[in-house]
């Protein structure tokens, strides 16, 4: 099936019972609920995998608009994080969990910028 484009609403709407970061208290990074996701992952939960997928989507997907992705590239660059922090969520430690993907989105961006220079200049 084709692929959806997620569009951004910049400024995001703040909603009832949400931060200004779009994050409902029990989804939220640091609550209980957001642990034990993090813990039903690393057991390789399918349910939770996916809870915690569309509880971050977007907020990965703003970050890489942000840090500059060409939105032709926004969606490869979303796949690539989920993808890198699936393989190495047993390498998240205490913390929030949105800081990590936040650095792996950060890495992701910075090495395609990277490899479009390279092959820029030949």
């Amino acid at each position: 099936h084709p692929r959806r484009r997620r569009r951004l609403a910049i400024p995001v709407k703040v909603g009832a019972g949400q931060d200004i970061h779009g994050w409902s208290p029990t989804l939220g990074p640091g609550s209980h609920v957001m642990d034990g996701l993090v813990e039903r992952c690393r057991e390789r939960d399918a349910s939770a995998w996916r809870e915690l997928y569309e509880a971050h989507v977007d907020f990965v997907h703003r970050v890489a608009w942000r840090l500059g992705t060409p939105d032709a590239e926004l969606d490869d660059v979303v796949q690539d994080v989920f993808t890198i922090a699936y393989r190495r969520l047993d390498q998240f430690e205490d913390g929030r969990f949105t800081t990590w993907l936040y650095r792996i989105c950060a890495n992701v961006v910075s090495a395609r910028h990277r490899h479009r220079r390279v092959w820029a200049s030949r």
